[in-house]
């Protein structure tokens, strides 16, 4: 068995430490959450340039249940494992309130109020689509945007089209 010396064996772990660094550095997704609060930051990162540039045939839809409360659902044309979903102002600001998550989903903390404003995902078990949340507004809403984004494996993200909601 050949030995290696003591400066060489510093050496090696010095790379190995220097590339988990760098590799924590660069991923941006993670097996119990979305990383960030933002779709923009996920597919402007390191780690979105996995983004596929189509919306992959996933849509969000929404239907008005009893007022002011909406479901919004996302469709497509296969299972998922992760998802960043939430409703922006014309501020930018995450609003309203998710009223479930199933076992699979969590409510991300997202903006000042810390409301349960943004759902990710809570493990990279499979979702069987559609995917249907309850979504509250909050009181005086007009208009928002609902932004999503999903990812079937780890190079393969689709950031979906934007949805336009009213009261």
């Amino acid at each position: 068995m050949t030995m290696i010396s003591k400066n060489m064996f510093w050496k090696l772990l010095n790379i190995c430490i220097i590339s988990l660094i760098c590799l924590s550095y660069f991923t941006f997704a993670y097996p119990s959450e979305a990383g960030t609060c933002d779709v923009d930051k996920m597919v402007n990162s390191p780690h979105g340039s996995y983004a596929v540039e189509s919306n992959g045939g996933f849509s969000i839809n929404t239907t008005t249940l009893t007022s002011p409360k909406i479901k919004i659902s996302i469709s497509g044309p296969e299972s998922i494992k992760g998802l960043l979903i939430y409703v922006q102002n014309d501020k930018g600001e995450h609003f309203g309130e998710f009223n479930n998550a199933n076992s699979l989903l969590k409510f991300k903390s997202c903006g000042k109020d810390g409301k349960k404003n943004t759902l990710t995902h809570n493990s990279k078990e499979e979702k069987k689509l559609p995917l249907d949340f309850e979504w509250s507004p909050e009181s005086g809403y007009t208009n928002g945007t609902v932004r999503a984004i999903v990812l079937v494996s780890f190079s393969k993200w689709y950031k979906l089209d934007n949805l336009a909601i009213s009261s």
